[in-house]
């Protein structure tokens, strides 16, 4: 469990990164998924090797995704405005969009970082160029 006042900060943190930024493309290597969000002229990744769901508002989410159902349901929201970010207290992180929702998991076997958000860099190869990440330990790390 995440404690509140570290959830807050990052989910704040991950907001004002987040917030209005669109959804601008995507791509896989193997289990992770790497998902480009852009705002103004800045490029913010999503890096997950943990489980991810992506779900149309319209649909309740399906306990198990397939995926690639769920490559189709991102590929369908490329072009959509965020509207809100949360991380929840196990520390799940769900990025709300006009159409649904994108949504990390966290069961199953993962690598470390669970999932990571870095901005401003066209490239998520960078070492320690993150800004938000939670480790599979169940860490959430922030920074300014």
């Amino acid at each position: 469990m995440i404690e509140e006042k570290y959830r807050g900060i990052a989910t704040a943190s991950l907001s004002d990164r987040l917030v209005s930024a669109q959804l601008d493309s995507f791509r896989v290597f193997g289990w992770i998924v790497q998902i480009c969000f852009i705002r103004e002229g800045c490029y913010i990744w999503l890096s997950t090797s943990g489980r991810l769901g992506v779900y149309s508002s319209d649909i309740a989410p399906a306990e198990k995704q397939d995926f690639g159902q769920l490559l189709g349901n991102l590929h369908a929201m490329i072009g959509e405005n965020v509207s809100s970010v949360e991380v929840t207290s196990n520390g799940s992180l769900s990025i709300l969009l006009e159409s649904g929702v994108v949504r990390t998991k966290l069961e199953g076997e993962v690598l470390d970082p669970v999932w990571s958000i870095t901005p401003d860099c066209p490239s998520v190869e960078l070492d320690g160029a993150w800004a938000v990440a939670l480790t599979d330990d169940g860490t959430l790390i922030s920074r300014p």
